[in-house]
């Protein structure tokens, strides 16, 4: 199958940075957008098998992001895991109900996002083969 490819979503540097880092480590092709708009413009070209979005966002947020996604035909399959700062009960809920399939909390640790990318990968991949 390849390697994975990989949709990190965050305006901020240092935190696209560090996904990314973690990732290549793991082997997986990681694409870049700084915001929303940014990853909705890249999703027909790049067609990533992840997006990771963090939830505040100027111009479009996490949320809204993942509703496009959820709600597009040939997107609406991409699993999609919340990185956030937000870290009440009712942030996490909002984010599951847009969409995403997984929510993690900021700061995180690198050994636990790369878990959660592979146990997400593993049901994508389970997903799209039934």
């Amino acid at each position: 199958m390849g390697k994975f490819k990989i949709l990190v979503v965050d305006d901020e540097d240092n935190i696209r940075e560090l996904i990314r880092d973690t990732l290549t480590i793991g082997d997986y092709n990681v694409f870049t957008a700084v915001n929303g708009k940014d990853a909705w413009e890249k999703l027909d070209v790049l067609r990533p098998d992840l997006v990771i979005t963090d939830v505040e966002m100027p111009e479009m947020n996490g949320c809204e992001l993942c509703n496009l996604i959820k709600n597009e035909p040939a997107f609406c399959k991409i699993p999609i895991l919340m990185l956030t700062v937000r870290n009440k009960e009712k942030d996490e809920i909002r984010g599951l109900a847009a969409g995403a399939d997984d929510y993690l909390f900021k700061p995180f640790k690198p050994a636990l996002l790369m878990a959660r990318v592979i146990a997400i990968l593993r049901r994508y991949r389970v997903d799209t083969e039934s």
